[in-house]
């Protein structure tokens, strides 16, 4: 493919240092200008690497040269990046599917257990509080009581 550009040779320089491999991947067709990818080696996303994404409405970006799609092996979120600049143009994240009825039912079950849980917690402690309150009221009482003789200076007028 002599000739051909890479689109590697816009994109900022990649760190290797973490587990990446750079792996170019030429056009089938052999007229376009080959995807350069960073695959990770990490177990997490082991087999997963970036890959172009392949639908019919992203095909038109995908044939767009200055513009490649790419999908995250972690969050499988959507990036298109600009291959000049290699700066992400946009980004759409994975759609999570919807939760049934029961666990929806079933997790507000369970945030209504934890504010009532939190509300209770929180009314011992205003209940406890007003007690605290009262016994350091008595001790400084007690000890301007003890300290009637010395003559109280005030902070502020100390220039």
């Amino acid at each position: 493919m002599k000739g051909v550009p890479t689109l590697r040779a816009h994109i900022p320089p990649v760190d290797l240092s973490a587990g990446g491999v750079i792996s170019t991947h030429p056009d089938p067709a052999g007229f376009a200008a080959p995807v350069t990818a960073i695959m990770s080696t990490s177990p997490r996303a082991k087999g997963k690497g970036l890959r172009a994404k392949s639908t019919s409405k992203e095909s038109k970006t995908m044939s767009d040269p200055n513009r490649f799609t790419i999908i995250c092996p972690c969050c499988e979120s959507t990036l298109n990046v600009d291959a000049q600049t290699g700066a992400i143009l946009s980004h759409e994240e994975k759609q999570k599917p919807l939760a049934s009825f029961e666990d929806m039912a079933r997790n507000l079950d369970k945030a209504k257990q934890t504010r009532e849980q939190i509300f209770a917690q929180e009314m011992s402690s205003m209940k406890d509080r007003e007690r605290l309150l009262d016994e350091k009221f008595k001790e400084a009482m007690k000890r301007a009581e003890k300290d009637k003789d010395k003559i109280y200076h005030n902070p502020m007028d100390l220039d």
